[in-house]
């Protein structure tokens, strides 16, 4: 796929609600979450100890980490602990085109 093109990632239907359904994109695993009747896609690498973010769930509106808690904004990536700005790296980007599948690119 080209760089702007969006690839089928997977069907909506997929993923719990809360949860992340982890798709490799260009070699880095991405991390999709459902949530509150939106997705979001960011790295599947938590910033604090590489923890496996997708087998966290979403916990008071953000990514928990399931190894430490560390906690993540789905909408940005970034990191809500205290002063402690960062930031998840993935640059992919998820979209539905229907009500059933979603698309993600870099």
């Amino acid at each position: 796929a080209r760089e702007d093109e969006f690839i089928d990632a997977c069907a909506v239907a997929d993923i719990p609600e809360n949860r992340a359904r982890i798709v490799c994109l260009s070699g880095e695993r991405v991390a999709i979450f459902k949530y509150d009747g939106k997705i979001s896609a960011v790295s599947n690498v938590c910033q604090h100890q590489n923890g496996p973010l997708g087998e966290g769930k979403i916990i008071d509106g953000c990514i928990t980490c399931p190894w430490h808690g560390y906690q993540y904004l789905p909408e940005t990536g970034y990191m809500t602990l205290g002063d402690t700005v960062a930031m998840t790296q993935s640059k992919a980007e998820a979209m539905t085109r229907s009500s059933w599948d979603i698309y993600v690119k870099e």
